[in-house]
């Protein structure tokens, strides 16, 4: 059958099966009667029908065990984020190739079944498509059947899927506590809290007014007192607000006073300009006079220097024509004697150069001649190559029979080695025997191989002294103790290695794990231990005991420490006779503090460990462990008489192999060396004639050199020696050259004695423009001191002039300004009345007999009432600020009693709820505490669940899931960052599983929550799920239906009658549906009645 038949097999009729009412009636509200699949995710068509209790889908990875926790969510509208997939769409659920699928999902709901489907295509919405009972339906219909039965899928207490797991463990404790009320009854655990939480923070808030009205009346009260005094100091600002205005009223009879000043101010001006103006007209005329006669005497030395000047430029122009032709003569000259230097160096160079050439190719012509005489001729060089090949061959085959020789040589001295070793190890076992060697290979192998391998190379290692051996090897103990001594170790310490510190830690491990390839403990010692116990040694014969099983031990104190360290030997009492009951009792009651005197005691052939709950009344409890009749590693190392004759026969037997190896060693030793000394003679002969046969070769190759050299030097040489027979035509040329350079030195000579003429003519008119302008420069000087004395007067009489002008000017001025002012304060009076007016007479008359009727004055008086009023700054609306404060006290005084009476109200409400909510909520977390403290007490050492409540905010209140996994331990919270996976995994699962019954959940899903566990654990677990699951009962009566997914099933698993299991087959095994259609109603049928259908 392909696909499509099996599409139209699985919508083939109309009509589904009705449920038996015998079965239905098991079914809680809202818990999964069946689930049927067509084209989503791996599978094309399949169907499941869970039972009412405990539902176990196993099968192995990626056979679809998760599909069907998928299809509960996505069936029943829950979101992706609740299957850990919020990055993928709804149409990547859909199988691969198909375009569309859908889910239906069948749920109990009020004595019937309904049926939810769910259509899923890709050219659809992503939403799909919803159908109840065959009709469609909108989403929100949906949601609202699913809120009728309970169902919360975003609730981790119900609905738990693999990837979300992890997540339940890192619950933050007050998210804890919401979901486990969120799965109660109908919420109404967690609609309380809500309710309550909400009116503490009413409460807080109603509080919180309260305080601040309280503040703001007290704030009032004291403002009130402030505004009193604030009336006072506004009637003082405004009395020297009206003196400072009457010192403003002032100013215009200052100014007046002040016209009046200035007017004779500006007369006496007027008069003193006037008066230094006629001094200054009497001082000019003399000095015009002076000024005239110089100007006179400058023109006539200007006349005489442009005379000069015109001289001397001609005969600079003649002395410059002079140093021209010097120039040119000095050029020619030099040219001419660089010409005879060229020539006359030319010629030596070559003549030297040439007998250089000459004695070079002499030298290669001799050494040429010498190494002709020593290189060997063809028929040598062949002789001596066929010798050599000769000697190679030879040379060979004697290499081949040394090797031969040598590994002879090294297979016997290995074989004398390893008898020397075995004699060795023999005779220390007789001498002093060796723990190692009693040890039992099949379990001991890994330390005994690790302790011969670090006694090799400890020294190597550099770690001799800074480890120890493990005890079973390195320590002794009496007979009498050896099984307490051995039942009391763990099984890991007793094999462990001891180091000091963390770098010989590091050393030893990497050589043993990497090197020798052995797994062995090692355990590094702590930094300033001691022993620490509240009972000596010397006080335990008062309880019975002999002595503590660490003095029952002698070995190295580390070795020592590493057990009491890890376990606790010495705080165990030892006593070789049984205890009376008596005694025993004694040391299970605490002492002084709640302190037990032992946690674990020995006594007679018993090992007693006493235990204390950490719950409730702390009830204290002890085991007995029988001691075993013999110790099986910790034995006697005393050899019997048979064994030390079978020890020695074993070291003559090794002597005797010794001996036999040593004799055939020293005979292949000579045999070797010989060989050996005859393949070097062989090799030194091939050595010898190869060197000849190179010599002979480097020697031509340097003949070869020589050759090429000598031609090219004899070139040379002719080349050279044409070269100087040409050059012999040039001394009269040179003869020439010499002529032509005394002519151009006479010709100089002249034009030198013209130009001496023309230098002392330069002197002499040089000599008097010097003194000429020096004279013209000083009269200049003067003239322009006479100038400037002359600008000086007149700028002065121009600025008296001025001066003069406007004192005039200032007088008429001072004098409009003094009617004026005079004017104005005759027109200010007028404003004032009389009263004001002699007021202001007054004060300006006493401030003139105090000689203080000043602008200084006034001013500083001004600012200073004016900075008196600025500090007081009183506040104008003082007044009605009062007012206004009263008011609003009044007000706050009205609402406090109203708040006060609201406050009580919230309180009574949160009581009333409380009241109910918090015994409901305790009563549950007990019985939850009191099934997880049971269940994982078998897994663990203890666990609990605790409601926190100390914090009076009720949205602060927690759920706790406390654990401890070992009994030294003290209880912790459940913590994602602390706990390993498989304890996150057990305490997940303890404590959904103490839920279970108590809870109004229709169905709870836990996909794969035995992740990380050991078997040990994982069997344990599962006895306590399938308990509770099979065994709770809703409050109606109906099973607990429960969703177990698992990859693995162990052997020797508990089952219950109420469970269904269900195996996930995938593989090419199946049956063929074509063969054979019946296998797809496997297990449909069994749960329905007869004859019975629903139409769809």
């Amino acid at each position: 059958m392909s696909l499509i038949d099996l599409g139209t097999f699985a919508s083939a009729g109309n009509k589904r099966q009705k449920l038996d009412n015998n079965v239905l009636k098991n079914y809680a509200a809202g818990s999964i009667v069946r689930i049927k699949l067509k084209n989503f995710m791996a599978y094309s068509l399949t169907e499941i029908n869970p039972g009412p209790s405990l539902n176990m889908i196993i099968g192995p990875n990626g056979t679809g065990k998760s599909t069907f926790v998928c299809a509960i969510c996505i069936g029943l509208g829950g979101k992706l984020k609740y299957l850990g997939k919020e990055t993928m769409n709804l149409d990547q659920f859909i199988k691969q190739g198909e375009e569309s699928g859908y889910i239906e999902t069948e749920i109990a709901y009020k004595g019937r079944t309904i049926l939810v489907r769910r259509d899923l295509t890709r050219t659809r919405s992503n939403a799909g498509q919803w159908r109840v009972d065959g009709r469609d339906a909108s989403e929100k219909r949906v949601q609202e059947i699913l809120s009728e039965v309970n169902i919360q899928l975003g609730n981790l207490c119900q609905f738990l899927p693999q990837d979300r797991v992890a997540k339940f463990a890192s619950l933050q404790p007050e998210e804890l506590l919401t979901e486990v009320e969120r799965s109660c009854g109908k919420g109404e655990l967690l609609a309380q809290h809500e309710a309550i939480s909400r009116l503490y923070s009413e409460k807080v808030q109603i509080n919180m007014q309260i305080v601040n009205l309280r503040a703001e009346q007290e704030q009032l009260a004291e403002t009130s007192k402030s505004l009193e005094e604030e009336v006072s100091k506004f009637e003082q600002y405004e009395q020297k607000k009206k003196e400072m205005e009457m010192f403003y009223r002032l100013f215009p009879y200052l100014e007046v006073d002040e016209a009046i000043q200035n007017v004779q101010r500006c007369q006496d001006i007027y008069k003193d300009a006037n008066n230094v103006l006629k001094r200054l007209k009497q001082d000019t005329h003399p000095l015009k006079d002076r000024a005239t006669q110089e100007e006179a005497r400058v023109h006539e030395i200007d006349t005489r220097l442009a005379e000069l000047q015109h001289s001397l430029k001609k005969v600079t122009q003649g002395l410059s024509g002079g140093r021209n032709y010097v120039s040119e003569v000095n050029g020619e000259i030099t040219k001419i004697q660089t010409q005879l230097s060229s020539l006359d160096e030319t010629i030596k160079t070559q003549r030297a150069k040439l007998v250089t050439t000459k004695k070079t190719l002499e030298g290669y012509q001799a050494e040429l001649e010498e190494l002709t005489q020593t290189v060997y001729s063809d028929e040598k060089v062949a002789e001596l190559k066929a010798e050599r090949q000769k000697l190679q061959h030879e040379a060979t085959s004697l290499k081949e029979n040394t090797e031969e020789h040598k590994a002879v040589w090294e297979e016997l001295n290995d074989s004398m080695k390893d008898a020397e070793r075995r004699i060795h190890s023999k005779s220390r076992q007789v001498g002093a025997p060796d723990r190692v060697s009693l040890l039992p290979m099949n379990t001991h192998g890994s330390v005994v191989k690790a302790v011969r391998a670090l006694r090799s190379f400890e020294d190597q290692l550099g770690i001799k002294g800074k480890y120890f051996e493990p005890p079973c090897i390195s320590l002794q103990v009496g007979a009498p103790y050896r099984c307490h001594v051995e039942k009391s170790l763990s099984w890991a310490n007793q094999n462990a290695f001891t180091v000091v510190d963390h770098e010989t830690y590091r050393i030893l491990s990497k050589f043993l794990f990497e090197k020798v390839k052995v797994n062995v403990s090692i355990r590094t010692l702590s930094r300033n231990w001691r022993i620490r116990r509240d009972i000596e040694t010397d006080q335990l014969g008062s309880y019975g005991f002999e002595r503590y099983l660490i003095d029952a031990i002698s070995g190295p104190k580390e070795v020592k420490q590493m057990l009491c360290e890890n376990d606790k030997i010495h705080q165990i009492p030892v006593s070789l006779t049984e205890l009376t009951e008596e005694q025993k009792s004694r040391l299970i009651i605490p002492g002084r503090g709640g302190r037990l005197p032992f946690m674990k005691f020995i006594c007679g052939r018993e090992i007693h460990n006493v235990r204390r709950s950490n719950y409730g009344k702390r009830q204290i409890s002890s085991s007995v462990t029988a001691l075993p009749d013999r110790a099986k590693v910790f034995v006697g190392t005393d050899l019997t008489e048979e064994a030390i004759e079978r020890i020695q026969a074993g070291i003559k037997e090794a002597e005797t192999q010794f001996a036999e190896f040593k004799s055939q060693k020293d005979l292949a030793e000579v045999e070797y060396r010989a060989a050996r000394d005859k393949q070097k003679e062989f090799d030194n002969l091939v050595s010898e004639i190869a060197d000849q046969l190179k010599s002979n070769s480097a020697t031509i190759a340097k003949i070869n050199r020589l050759r090429e050299r000598i031609i090219g030097k004899e070139n040379e040489y002719k080349t050279l020696k044409r070269t100087i027979e040409k050059t012999q035509d040039t001394s009269q040329q040179a003869i020439k050259h010499r002529q032509a350079i005394q002519n151009l030195v006479v010709r100089k000579l002249n034009r030198l004695e013209m130009m001496a003429d023309l230098l002392r003519q330069e002197n002499d008119f040089k000599e008097e423009i010097a003194k000429l302008s020096i004279d013209s420069i000083c009269r200049k000087n003067v003239m322009a001191s006479l100038e400037k004395l002359k600008e000086e007067f007149f700028e002065k009489e121009k600025e008296f002039i001025e001066k003069a002008e406007r004192a005039k000017e200032a007088l008429v001025e001072a004098k409009d300004i003094r009617k004026k002012k005079s004017q104005e304060v005759r027109a200010k009076a007028a404003e004032y009345s009389q009263e004001e007016n002699q007021e202001l007479a007054l004060l300006a008359q006493s401030l003139k007999d105090a000689d203080h009727f000043t602008f200084a004055f006034v001013n500083v008086r001004k600012d200073q009432l004016k900075n008196e009023l600025a500090l007081s700054s009183p506040d104008r609306a003082s007044l009605g600020k009062l007012q206004e404060n009263q008011r609003r006290l009044a007000e706050v005084e009205a609402r406090l009693p109203n708040l006060e009476t609201q406050a009580e109200k919230v309180v009574g409400d949160i009581k009333e709820i409380r009241d109910k909510w918090e015994p409901e909520l305790t009563e549950l977390i007990s019985v939850c505490s009191k099934r997880f403290s049971h269940s994982f007490a078998t897994v663990a050492s203890a666990g609990e669940i605790r409601l926190a409540k100390e914090d009076e905010d009720f949205s602060k209140w927690r759920l706790e899931i406390l654990v401890k996994f070992r009994d030294e331990a003290p209880l912790s919270v459940l913590d994602s960052y602390v706990q390993s996976g498989g304890e996150k995994s057990v305490s997940t699962a303890l404590f959904v599983n103490s839920l279970q019954g108590l809870t109004s959940s229709p169905f709870r899903v836990v996909d794969e929550i035995n992740q990380g566990m050991d078997a040990r654990n994982e069997r344990l677990v599962h006895k306590l799920i399938v308990e509770t699951a099979c065994e709770s009962r809703n409050p109606d009566g109906t099973m607990c239906q429960y969703f177990l997914i698992t990859p693995k099933l162990l052997t020797d698993l508990y089952y219950h009658a109420n469970m269904s299991v269900h195996c996930v087959m995938s593989g090419p095994h199946l049956p063929d549906p074509t063969q054979n259609m019946n296998f797809l109603q496997l297990g449909m049928l069994k749960h329905f009645a007869e004859g019975e259908a629903v139409e769809t």
